[in-house]
């Protein structure tokens, strides 16, 4: 690797660090955990939701040594 064939890691928290790809943002995701059961705790919501509700927390790009060059 890099040479033959390139490696991306969607989630390069548990990787080495020369690994290329994406990092995850795990104090934002954390924090918007928190704020959406808050939400939950305030509207007095208890049971199952029969609604699937998500949310994103985009991760940021990590270059690293596990691709080919840029041309």
């Amino acid at each position: 690797m890099p040479d033959d064939f390139g490696y991306v890691s969607l989630d390069t928290s548990e990787d080495p660090p020369e690994v290329s790809g994406i990092e995850p943002q795990r104090d934002a995701l954390g924090a918007m955990a928190v704020d959406a059961l808050n939400s939950l705790l305030h509207r007095n919501f208890t049971g199952f939701n029969n609604i699937s509700v998500g949310t994103q927390v985009d991760g940021v790009w990590k270059d690293g040594k596990t691709l080919p060059s840029r041309i």
